[in-house]
């Protein structure tokens, strides 16, 4: 196991280096930033598939009324 200058494990942080870590802060940014954007298409999604679901079904209507 490689060892630090000072003696200890190069795999077991310390206190300090613990709390001096930021690298995960950026991915819990990107994975918020993706739950937010995700959330937001599917309020869209719906917002918008009503009113073409009814559009579609006023078409099919109007498509297949000679026939009935």
């Amino acid at each position: 196991m490689r060892l630090k200058r000072d003696g200890e494990r190069a795999g077991r942080p310390d206190e300090e280096t613990v709390g001096e870590d930021r690298e995960g802060a950026v991915y819990t940014e990107y994975t918020v930033l993706l739950v937010l954007v995700a959330l937001v298409m599917s309020v869209a999604i719906a917002a918008l598939g009503v009113p073409f679901v009814h559009y579609f079904r006023t078409v099919q209507e109007l498509v297949f009324a000679p026939l009935s």
